[in-house]
């Protein structure tokens, strides 16, 4: 999952980098580096737990759209 599909999940959720590692129960310096360029030397790739999560909240959110 890229760092512009992760923040714009985040954003049509409404939610910030805090409220979505808290939903997903990571910390939010992983949030952070999901966001970061893929690039950037501290850029990380969020694991399947994660990329699941994120899907099932997008997925959520259109439902209700």
């Amino acid at each position: 999952m890229t760092p512009d599909r992760v923040r714009a999940i985040r954003t049509a959720l409404g939610m910030t980098q805090e409220a979505l590692a808290r939903e997903l129960g990571v910390t939010l310096s992983a949030v952070r580096s999901w966001e970061r360029p893929a690039d950037s030397p501290h850029h990380r790739t969020p694991g399947g737990a994660a990329v699941k999560s994120l899907e099932r909240l997008e997925a959520k959110k259109n439902e209700g759209a």
